[in-house]
């Protein structure tokens, strides 16, 4: 739910809506999100009554109204423009792949695992060796297969390496 947390900051403080408590401004040079789901959960695979956080499970649920809010807009952009880089797998059981990695969100790097990879959603922020095959999508052109990639955390930190380098 992380992602989906930077997002809703950014995205609050773009619309500065009145009687909200944003801040006037907030600077986000660079975020990844592994295994976000920004266009919601399946309602079958999200079991919102037994889980602790009950409200923000309901609110990650696809067609929820922060879901709906969240994806009023493309991604949110802080001001000096914030370097997205969506994360996910093919084999995640609770987040589907469209979700985590959009095509038509605004990232500017989508990384996917494919299936034969067999990460699961909680994997990808634990996995710091393994999978070297991964589909990548530089500026949202179209997926290329590469057998040069890394393990999920290691993507995600090349990710806020190599924009800091700009």
């Amino acid at each position: 739910m992380g992602g989906l947390i930077v997002r809703a900051a950014l995205l609050g403080v773009e619309r500065h809506q009145p009687g909200d408590d944003w801040p006037p401004y907030i600077y986000v040079e660079d975020a990844v999100t592994l295994g976000t789901p920004h266009y919601g959960i399946s309602s079958s695979k999200a079991n919102c009554i037994q889980v602790l956080w009950a409200r923000q499970c309901r609110e990650m649920v696809e067609g929820s109204r922060f879901v709906y809010w969240l994806n009023s807009t493309g991604v949110p952009q802080s001001r000096q423009r914030t370097d997205w880089t969506f994360i996910g797998s093919n084999a995640d059981e609770l987040v589907s792949r469209n979700s985590a990695t959009p095509t038509t969100e605004g990232a500017q790097h989508l990384v996917r695992y494919a299936a034969s990879m067999r990460i699961r959603h909680s994997q990808l922020r634990i996995l710091t060796r393994g999978p070297k095959t991964l589909y990548y999508s530089p500026r949202r052109i179209r997926w290329t297969l590469t057998t040069n990639g890394d393990a999920p955390v290691r993507e995600a930190n090349k990710a806020l390496y190599w924009a800091s380098k700009r």
